[in-house]
């Protein structure tokens, strides 16, 4: 024990090698009749071991002393030198990977250095940064929460209110567990204000902003088309909502909601009209000439009269719903209907029918479609509602004729016979080009007044008679060609106009001769105030007109070109465009 006294001893059992010792333990003990010089060399291996492992206690006993204090990360890669058994008041620190000696002063610095220099040991590496990462402070139990005032609590009330108008969400949604859950993951110093500061602070606030916005964009535009629509809530209150479209500098079309007001009065046409005015007046489009589009209630005529708004267009999404649903009041065809509608209410009502559905929809390999129940006030729904009944008939029939439904149906069973599915058949037939036309109408992206006056044009030409139509497709055809026929006649002009400007119309097929050349000798009219308005502008205000084109084209030089342009093709840009509208709706 002596000479391994004189060596550089590690505070770990590893590091002191005692071959001699190891070689003692796997000394044998002696047999029972063995000499007696055996026993006592057997005796005295034992109590070397004894003394082994109580110098062994002794030498961890003084690491903990020694340690005590050290919380460095440097102290798992160092150990202090000993010289018979003392300490040397550690002054000197020997690493355990390369025995290097290193003057220890109270400070690792040193060390930490001599461990990433040779070693490419870093505190990030080895676990533990410094002594400061062992002691949690304060904050890490009390976090400090963020100020109201603070840039980052303004810039979340600000993300949460906008969360709450983009997506129409109750202001309510800020008090709930789930919400409170996600904004404590997100930010845990935030505190979630009140749904009355969002109420009464927060979202005014940013509808004061945006309106000021929405007022500087309306006051670049040169003219504008509103739309009015009333409609009721599930608390039976009555609105009014009026929005706003425009073609920006950029030639894009933009449409903001302007105003949704309580509308407690009756809704007759004057007090419709009196709302109208004074949406103009607070957005400051009074003075743009603006048109007006609603649906074809009477009321809604009378305003667009009284509020002297013109042009005055009616919806045609609208106008085709009111012609087909007439087409569809037909006796057989209403029949057909309420046998249809019949069986997909016990469908949607009995959860063993639809269960039962399902499983034969799998056995017959049909699409695990629903069937769709029609709402009344929409034509649509109606088309909808037959197109999906024909495509799961097999299905259908299969399910009623199940015995685990056919005890709960009793009364209910409706079976429709082969001259039924024929007539169904005949009718999604006649009215597919008709939701073709309606969707076309429900864009929000692209201007749809160009496309009234030959969707009418080709609705009316399909609704034309054939000799081998059945009598219930005669019917339907005449009553909503006869519904088409009466309705824009007050604004013809102001369509075939539009029309003429699109360029996948502009060649007017749609329109006899007559009708075409009157259409060009307005535009060209039209163009003729517009230029001769320019050069007045220019007059007045002192500006000299440029060299090129000093005086408009002759009306007659006009109406040759507009001729000549008849008989040109559309570019292929413009027969693509074209050709889908024609071509979705071709008969």
């Amino acid at each position: 024990m002596e000479m391994e006294s004189k060596h550089v001893l590690f505070l770990t059992n590893n590091q002191v090698e005692r071959k001699p010792e190891l070689n003692e333990d796997k000394q044998e003990k002696p047999a029972n009749g063995g000499r007696s010089d055996k026993m006592k060399a057997y005796n005295k291996l034992k109590l070397l071991k004894r003394q082994r492992k109580k110098l062994e206690r002794q030498e961890v006993r003084m690491e903990k002393e020694m340690f005590q204090g050290l919380k460095s990360f440097v102290w798992r890669h160092f150990g202090f030198q000993k010289k018979d058994g003392s300490t040397d008041s550690k002054r000197r620190a020997v690493c355990k990977f390369c025995h290097a000696v290193i003057k220890y002063s109270g400070n690792t610095t040193n060390l930490a250095a001599h461990l990433k220099k040779k070693h490419d040991i870093s505190p990030s590496s080895s676990g533990r940064e410094n002594n400061t990462d062992t002691t949690p402070s304060v904050s890490t139990f009390f976090p400090q929460m963020l100020s109201k005032n603070s840039k980052r609590a303004k810039s979340i009330t600000a993300a949460i209110s906008y969360h709450i108008c983009k997506d129409l969400r109750p202001f309510s949604s800020v008090e709930g567990e789930g919400f409170s859950e996600l904004m404590n993951t997100l930010e845990p110093r935030y505190t979630i204000p009140s749904r009355q500061y969002f109420s009464e602070r927060c979202v005014p606030r940013l509808y004061t902003r945006v309106k000021a916005e929405v007022l500087h964009e309306l006051k670049e535009a040169g003219r504008v088309a509103i739309t009015a629509d009333g409609w009721t809530s599930r608390s039976t209150e009555a609105y009014i909502t009026v929005t706003c479209h425009y073609i920006d500098t950029a030639w894009t079309l933009k449409n903001y909601v302007l105003q949704t007001r309580v509308l407690s009065d009756s809704h007759t046409g004057p007090n419709l009209a009196s709302v109208l005015n004074e949406a103009c007046e607070e957005w400051h489009i009074a003075d743009k000439n603006p048109a007006l589009v609603t649906d074809n209630a009477r009321n809604m005529t009378v305003a667009g009269i009284e509020a002297h708004l013109s042009p005055h267009i009616k919806c045609f999404g609208h106008t085709i719903n009111l012609a087909t649903q007439k087409g569809l009041k037909c006796n057989d065809a209403a029949c057909l209907l309420g046998r249809v509608r019949r069986v997909v209410s016990f469908f949607h009502r009995s959860t063993l029918a639809n269960a039962v559905l399902k499983e034969k929809q799998k056995l017959l390999d049909l699409p695990p479609h629903k069937l769709i129940q029609d709402v009344i006030t929409r034509w649509n729904s109606s088309f909808d509602m037959v197109e999906r009944f024909l495509e799961q008939q097999a299905a259908v029939c299969a399910a009623q004729l199940d015995q685990k439904i056919r005890k709960s149906m009793k009364n209910d069973l409706q079976t429709l016979n082969e001259e039924d599915m024929s007539t169904a058949e005949e009718i999604i037939q006649l009215l597919r080009p008709v939701k073709t036309a309606t969707t076309i109408m429900c864009e929000e992206a692209q201007l749809t007044i160009s496309v009234i006056a030959p969707l009418k044009s080709k609705l009316i030409e399909h609704f034309s008679v054939c000799e081998d139509d059945m009598p219930l497709i005669k019917e339907m055809k005449q009553t909503m060609a006869k519904e088409l026929k009466h309705r824009y006649t007050d604004v013809q002009e102001v369509l075939n106009t539009a029309a003429a400007l699109d360029a996948r119309f502009k060649t007017l097929p749609f329109l006899c001769k007559e009708e075409r050349d009157a259409t060009f000798k307005n535009i060209i009219n039209e163009a003729a105030h517009l230029w001769d308005q320019k050069e007045d502008t220019q007059a007045h205000d002192g500006t000299a007109m440029e060299e090129t084109h000093t005086t408009h084209p002759s009306e007659e030089a006009c109406d040759d070109e507009l001729h000549a342009s008849e008989y040109v093709p559309v570019s292929k840009k413009n027969q693509s465009n074209g050709g889908s509208v024609w071509g979705h709706i071709h008969c």
